[in-house]
């Protein structure tokens, strides 16, 4: 596998890597952007049907 494929190899262990979510979550809420969050470290399941190397959320009822 190419090394510059993502990778979760070099991740924090979980202790820490639950430290930095929550100081980022913090961080988030004080710019007054939503933040919505789950349960660390569960299970989820997703769906995204993309067509592109890159996905942009656009929010269509916020004007700017």
């Amino acid at each position: 596998m190419p090394s510059t494929w993502p990778s979760f190899g070099d991740a924090a262990d979980p202790e820490m890597a639950k430290r930095l979510f929550d100081a980022l979550v913090v961080e988030a809420k004080g710019l007054d952007v939503p933040v919505v969050t789950g349960r660390f470290g569960a299970s989820m399941n997703a769906s995204l049907v993309n067509a592109g190397p890159v996905t942009i959320l656009l929010d269509t009822k916020r004007s700017i």
